[in-house]
């Protein structure tokens, strides 16, 4: 999870701030990156979705792992934080 949110950030501050030397790059988003931004936006909702059946189980001690797989969506959340950091690192290559 932290490896697909860090490229999520790195991509908007990217995508925001312009390239590294600091320099402000200022350009209307395109139809690709506006397509990037629907399908990392999709797949947060998504991962919202099937978290949300853990959340709103009572904490019996057991992992979130453990509690993902029970609830049947463990490789749903895994899938979606993988698309996450793969839209992410497309973003992120887009304004490098």
């Amino acid at each position: 999870m932290s490896k697909a949110t860090f490229y999520l950030y790195e991509a908007l501050q990217t995508a925001h701030f312009g390239n590294q030397t600091g320099t402000v790059t200022e350009r209307n988003l395109d139809e690709n990156v506006l397509t990037m931004i629907e399908n990392v936006t999709t797949n947060i909702e998504n991962l919202e979705s099937n978290i949300s059946l853990v959340r709103t189980r009572p904490p019996n001690g057991v992992e979130p792992t453990q509690q993902l797989r029970e609830a049947g969506v463990l490789t749903d959340v895994l899938n979606c934080l993988e698309q996450i950091y793969q839209v992410s690192s497309d973003i992120l290559n887009y304004y490098k």
